[in-house]
């Protein structure tokens, strides 16, 4: 499992194993959620393609835009493969909510924009939050201001994930192109002072600092500063593929062990859905031949057990695709292609860059 935020861990009875923030926040589960919860995993684990379920968490994307060049994003805003670029609405936020609010533990609200783009974001957050749905995003907290953060603070932001990859502006620019650091620093700091004028324990702050060789040598720094500033998560993950640990640094590629079971259990728990109502499989899904079905036309139950649902879950399950299945981003994906050769053979992948 990598480190996004919201990202399920082994299966357990107990709702709290799957979403932790529960242990603190035991308001945010119901009997319809915890019922909802157990139709899936017995779903998953019997291997099977319709779920007849609602999904236990989401991916909301407020907005489809980026204020940043990052190497790894998809840079090409007009090329064919690639969504159209847009704002997300309340109205959108309510309409998710009216169809699978009673089952979903945490809205996550970001894909492949910058959520704070979104004008409205304090806005669509209320909306899941007052649905007793927990809210969190990632953000490069350049645009934070003092208004904004409190905005969201009042909106009852539960968590929010600050991406900052390190302390000075020759290592940070070199992989957040377009950025400041001073910028993205000073953001952060506008969510932990006013959270601290606001009397509230949330949202909690945790920074993300991915580790390349250009940067390793700032982390020490980096989680000084964190704690200066009052975060109270700081996180060094290892970026691109690499292994990477504080004590021994970066380490040669191993490949790892194969998972029990299911390689992926995404498909069997959570969509994500754009900012124009498209849904998606999950977070690496983002060209238009990915999009799974739109709200526009279908609720998201149905959306949820469709065929690129269907086809999803059986990839992973038996690790056979043939070309008249159709396109799916699990192909393309390392956690299927990494243990199922034949998978691996077929040569997809998950970028425009290379089409």
């Amino acid at each position: 499992m990598d480190g996004r935020m919201g990202t399920l861990i082994e299966p357990s009875a107990d709702p709290a194993e799957y979403f932790p923030f529960l242990k603190e926040h035991p308001g945010y589960d119901s009997t319809t959620k915890a019922e909802n919860l157990d139709r899936l995993i017995a779903a998953r684990d019997a291997g099977e393609l319709m779920v007849a379920s609602a999904p236990a968490y989401i991916r909301f994307e407020p907005s489809a835009h980026c204020n940043l060049r990052c190497c790894w994003a998809h840079r090409r805003p007009k090329h064919p493969a690639l969504r159209p670029r847009g704002n997300a609405s309340p109205k959108l936020a309510a309409r998710v909510v009216g169809q699978v609010g009673d089952c979903l533990y945490q809205a996550i609200l970001c894909h492949w924009g910058e959520p704070t783009l979104n004008p409205q974001l304090p806005e669509i957050i209320q909306v899941f939050h007052q649905a007793q749905i927990y809210t969190t995003f990632d953000t490069n907290m350049i645009l934070m201001t003092e208004d904004l953060a409190a905005r969201l603070i009042d909106a009852g932001l539960d968590a929010v994930s600050a991406s900052i990859d390190g302390v000075s502006q020759a290592a940070y620019g070199q992989y957040r192109v377009g950025g400041r650091v001073a910028d993205a620093l000073a953001g952060l700091r506008h969510v932990v002072e006013q959270r601290r004028h606001s009397g509230r324990r949330n949202p909690r702050v945790r920074w993300q600092f991915l580790v390349f060789p250009h940067n390793a040598h700032e982390v020490d720094e980096a989680a000084r500063l964190a704690a200066d500033i009052g975060v109270d998560v700081f996180d060094a993950l290892p970026a691109g593929g690499r292994r990477w640990t504080p004590e021994a640094g970066f380490i040669p590629y191993e490949k790892p062990r194969r998972p029990e079971g299911l390689l992926c259990r995404d498909p069997w728990t959570y969509l994500a859905v754009d900012w124009d109502g498209a849904v998606h499989l999950c977070c690496r899904a983002f060209q238009a031949r990915h999009v799974a079905g739109h709200m526009d036309t279908q609720t998201l139950r149905e959306v949820f057990d469709g065929e690129k649902f269907q086809l999803a879950r059986r990839v992973i399950r038996d690790g056979i695709w043939n070309e008249h299945d159709g396109p799916t981003p699990c192909t393309g994906c390392n956690k299927v292609k990494l243990f199922t050769p034949g998978i691996a053979a077929l040569g997809h992948v998950l970028t425009v860059e290379n089409e």
